[in-house]
């Protein structure tokens, strides 16, 4: 699945209304590709809280029993459904509902503040077999926010993590490949940091969107680069 960021949700005519409570499920889009989506054409949803684990990564963890509303517009007409998701197998969606190819789609949690979703329809062009005209689907990520403790940690670097947190990657705030990236120019990461054994030697690398950034573990100023 694809993330879908500011640029791509108004392409897809999608509009976030943010809750403005403290604490509330905040919505993330991502879309399958055609590929994954099959010829399907659901709005699919699901519920996570955050957790952090013994290495301070933040877990998403499954909520189950959380109530979903689903608004359609246009044809058919106005109609309020409400489905909660149920215990399921790791990875398969919360809940999910089929779009009337004529219809228009809002979403929201039904029992807590939250984030609501407008605009989810399947009216768009072919992107390829398996995602055509009325055959779109979007996969909704809700995460229950609180207000966390005050940190020394900048509006920057809160921002940086949340954004690698989108697209899956583990954020280290003083990690050294990271920080040569961004001074490399290297834009967002592709990978997280992984270990390479070669000739005896073991090297930690990460890839970015610019190119690649390794040294030898230990050896923290001492990074190379190269490109794709």
């Amino acid at each position: 699945m694809n993330f879908l960021g500011a640029e791509e949700l108004e392409r897809y005519d999608i509009r976030i209304e943010e809750s403005l409570a403290d604490s509330a499920y905040r919505a993330g889009i991502f879309k399958p590709t055609p590929e994954e989506n099959g010829g399907k054409f659901h709005v699919y949803v699901s519920t996570f809280r955050l957790e952090e684990d013994k290495e301070d990564y933040e877990l998403r963890v499954p909520v189950t029993g959380v109530p979903i509303i689903a608004e359609t517009t246009g044809n058919p007409p106005l109609r309020i459904e409400q489905r909660t998701w149920e215990e399921k197998p790791l990875g398969e969606p919360g809940v999910n509902f089929p779009m009337d190819k004529q219809a228009t789609y809002n979403i929201a949690v039904g029992d807590k503040p939250s984030d609501v979703v407008f605009g989810l329809h399947t009216r768009h062009p072919d992107e390829g077999p398996g995602s055509t005209w009325g055959h779109h689907s979007f996969h909704i990520h809700y995460y229950w926010i609180e207000p966390g403790p005050v940190t020394s940690e900048t509006l920057t670097e809160f921002i940086r993590r949340k954004s690698f947190d989108q697209v899956g990657i583990n954020y280290l705030a003083e990690a050294a490949l990271a920080k040569r990236a961004r001074e490399l120019g290297y834009g967002g990461p592709m990978s997280n940091e992984f270990d390479l054994l070669f000739g005896g030697v073991s090297y930690r690398v990460q890839a970015f969107v610019g190119g690649i950034v390794y040294c030898e573990v230990g050896k923290w100023q001492e990074i190379n680069h190269l490109s794709w």
